[in-house]
């Protein structure tokens, strides 16, 4: 299926999802500041304790370099930045996806997603498009089938000698079938 081509306009906003992107920045920011204690301990055990130094020698250490604390700073200002533009590009698609989600659950079937060119979860929309697609055809020709089973029927409501009791058993059947698929918009 063609999709139409689109004018994508930026978002407004860079959280779109707050708790997603929040919790994304934060387990970026823990998983840096980890690294560098990581870094900081296995150098101390790599190097420091094979030089001499006790703990308190570790402490000196620390606070005469603060280089790599600067490091870390400048570290994780560039992590939560890169985290949450693409954070960005990832919690956009997924509210593009929960409303689209809304309207097909309030029978719109004509519902297709859009995401902007630099978006992620392409995968995600080309199968929800595919199965809505899918659905579209199913309810379509079930529409048509419920359309020749009214007129059938209708016809069998019109021959003569009929119970009235199956007469109205057949319009109540009738009435069923119309209402079949209504609530879906095609």
């Amino acid at each position: 299926m063609i999709m139409p081509k689109l004018l994508f306009l930026p978002r407004r906003r860079y959280f779109v999802n707050r708790s997603l992107q929040g919790r994304m920045v934060l387990a970026m920011v823990g998983a840096a500041v980890l690294s560098f204690v990581f870094v900081l301990v296995d150098y101390y055990f790599s190097f420091g304790r094979n030089a001499g130094w006790g703990l308190d020698m570790l402490e000196v250490f620390l606070v005469a370099q603060k280089l790599p604390l600067i490091q870390l700073v400048v570290f994780v200002f560039v992590i939560v930045l890169m985290t949450v533009y693409l954070s960005h590009r990832v919690a956009g698609p997924l509210v593009n996806l929960e409303k689209s989600l809304l309207r097909v659950e309030n029978g719109d079937l004509t519902t297709r997603v859009q995401l902007r060119p630099r978006d992620e979860l392409k995968d995600v929309r080309d199968a929800f498009n595919r199965a809505l697609s899918s659905l579209h055809r199913k309810v379509s020709s079930d529409r048509g089938r419920a359309k020749e089973m009214r007129l059938l029927l209708s016809q069998v409501v019109a021959t003569p000698n009929l119970a009235p009791s199956d007469v109205a058993e057949i319009n109540r059947a009738l009435a069923l079938l119309s209402a079949l698929t209504t609530e879906f918009k095609l």
